[in-house]
């Protein structure tokens, strides 16, 4: 499938698959951890190889991925797996980007908080309004599509969430885990 979508070239690949479990709530089994570790980590890895290869030899391209706000936090309790894929992604993107830069390859990183989602208004018994800074998916969209077309090599949103991150990272551990 890959090759038949390439075949013309490529020039922008976005990879925003994502897979979260809550486990606060939930016991993460074998099954859902292995799901989580091949959405999150090694499907981004598969398809940053592939479409590097191809836009290598054109010497052109930018390559997208999508984050979480979840993986700016040191911690995370109940969703340190997640966060940890979610930091993965940062991590893949630094280092392809560092890379890939001088042979005029970009690679941008989406950092999105809280989008008023029919997904995460059903992780939240039908209303995300609770969710701090929340934004509405055109907001997000409009965002997501500046951040490619500038090239931005990290595009945190909304501004307010990196301030937010900042404070809790400094926040000891125990007193994060009261929430839960």
């Amino acid at each position: 499938m890959f090759q038949d979508f390439a075949a013309p070239g490529l020039d922008l690949l976005v990879v925003a698959a994502g897979f979260y479990f809550n486990t606060r709530h939930h016991p993460l089994d074998a099954a859902t951890t292995l799901r989580m570790l091949r959405t999150n980590a090694s499907g981004l890895n598969h398809a940053f190889d592939w479409a590097a290869e191809k836009m290598l030899a054109q010497r052109a391209g930018q390559l997208v991925a999508v984050s979480s706000i979840a993986g700016l936090l040191h911690d995370y309790p109940g969703a340190s797996l997640y966060s940890a894929t979610k930091r993965h992604v940062l991590s893949v993107c630094a280092t392809y980007r560092m890379a890939l830069q001088p042979f005029g390859i970009a690679v941008t990183a989406i950092v999105p908080g809280y989008i008023d989602t029919a997904k995460l208004r059903a992780l939240n018994g039908g209303d995300a309004s609770h969710k701090p800074f929340l934004l509405s998916e055109a907001q997000a969209v409009a965002c997501i599509t500046h951040a490619i077309r500038t090239r931005q090599a990290v595009c945190v949103f909304p501004w307010q969430m990196r301030w937010l991150v900042a404070v809790l990272n400094r926040l000891p551990r125990w007193l994060l885990a009261l929430r839960g």
